[in-house]
């Protein structure tokens, strides 16, 4: 008969290898997987602690795992499996050791890796009897930043020479902690009622924002009714920086749709247009907007192509693809794919996105620039290049950001951010 706490970690070692060896978003293949299993209430939140887990000490379980093999080396075959069983091991108080030792050995049984059942057992037994000198040794004030959370070790290093040694150390640590669920809400007059009825804390500043303390949003009380949005706390700042006005307003890569609903929630009188590039994610836009009972024209195509067909926009919100390092907390498997050329080779997307976004910009209007990372490469630089390329443009203060441009998340509470605001002369 298998034991109930197999079910959890199965699922969770499927999701790691999907992340491994196929570059999956954890956020598309965990909800899925667990349902595989039939997993719900503490079985299904254990395996989603210990996907998360693995994934932001990945650096820090992996090279305790090379000192301690004797080839220096980890067969794939259980490589997943091996991270799997340190991260309970080292990291999870409340797993007992024997649990998670005895289901590492049946799950290496269990996916046709058998022969290496002793490796498993072998290397894991090694690292519980070093527990106390590898935790010691990851607090040391001479560890890499590495092995504190999910920033690989070349953004440490960036990290380390731009903000200094303790700001970096203290983001790479809030980046380990699991990532909050945030929502903005749209019925923006009853803060404190929502706040009492999903057991949730307000966040400060505008917009009316709220922690949750858990659960699975969708099942939540005003989510289907579009009373709120899951939306990060510094996302949802986004659009607060762009100043009102504009007879046509443009959301440019608008998906999932948190910006799209913003916009027609400040300027319900506006006509509004959002772009996205895949038919899926324009459809995640056009159900947002309808759960919340707004309006807007989504179009479904490449932007490039597409805004010099739509006429001019006196508002604009270019949230551009990007590395996406900001959202390390939320996506720890990130840090595992982006490379060191990563932030320099996105500028060139955003620079074409923001060149034709300018060409639909009306004389007078104004345009948001962001993306959820922190690098200058995708942020500062794009502008700079930008303002240099047009005389007709300027950057403009906001609500957050007298010189017209900052960052928001560098203390790592909530996704970080670049934006500007730039205003194109009338």
């Amino acid at each position: 008969m298998e034991s109930r706490g197999l079910q959890p970690r199965r699922a969770s070692l499927r999701v790691l290898k999907r992340v491994f060896e196929e570059g999956a978003f954890t956020n598309l293949v965990l909800g899925p997987e667990l349902d595989r299993e039939a997993l719900v209430g503490p079985d299904r939140a254990l395996a989603t602690t210990l996907v998360q887990t693995t994934l932001r000490h990945r650096d820090f379980l992996r090279d305790l795992l090379l000192e301690a093999s004797r080839s220096g080396r980890l067969p794939k075959e259980v490589e997943a499996l091996l991270l799997l069983g340190a991260s309970q091991l080292l990291l999870l108080d409340r797993v007992p050791d024997h649990a998670a030792l005895d289901t590492s050995v049946r799950l290496a049984k269990d996916q046709g890796a058998g022969r290496y059942s002793g490796l498993v057992n072998g290397l894991l037994r090694t690292l519980q009897r070093q527990r106390q000198e590898a935790l010691s040794r990851r607090e040391a004030a001479d560890a890499p930043l590495s092995w504190l959370g999910p920033a690989p070790a070349w953004l440490c290093q960036r990290w380390e020479g731009r903000l200094g040694e303790a700001q970096a150390r203290a983001l790479q640590q809030r980046l380990s902690e699991p990532a909050p669920i945030d929502i903005r809400l749209l019925d923006v007059d009853n803060l404190d009622r929502w706040a009492e009825e999903l057991g949730a804390d307000a966040i400060e500043g505008a917009p009316p924002r709220l922690r949750l303390s858990g659960g699975h949003p969708p099942s939540l009380p005003g989510f289907a009714q579009g009373a709120w949005i899951v939306q990060d706390r510094n996302a949802a700042r986004v659009v607060s920086q762009l100043p009102r006005g504009g007879r046509r307003v443009l959301d440019v890569c608008a998906a999932p749709g948190g910006k799209t609903s913003h916009l027609a929630q400040i300027q319900p009188e506006a006509e509004l247009h959002a772009v996205e590039l895949h038919p899926h994610r324009a459809q995640l836009v056009q159900d947002t907007l309808e759960r919340c009972g707004q309006r807007a024209t989504v179009h479904c195509g490449d932007a490039r192509e597409l805004l010099p067909e739509l006429g001019t926009f006196d508002r604009i919100v270019l949230d551009a693809p990007c590395t996406g390092l900001g959202t390390l907390r939320r996506h720890p498997e990130i840090g595992i794919r982006r490379k060191a050329k990563a932030p320099k080779q996105a500028q060139r997307l955003q620079k074409e996105l923001l060149e034709v976004a300018v060409e639909a910009l009306s004389p007078g209007g104004f345009l948001i620039y962001a993306v959820c990372s922190l690098e200058p490469e995708e942020g500062e630089q794009v502008i700079q290049s930008l303002l240099a390329r047009h005389e007709e443009l300027s950057l403009r203060p906001t609500a957050d950001f007298a010189e017209g441009q900052g960052w928001l998340g560098l203390d790592g509470d909530g996704d970080g951010f670049f934006l500007a605001l730039v205003e194109k002369r009338a």
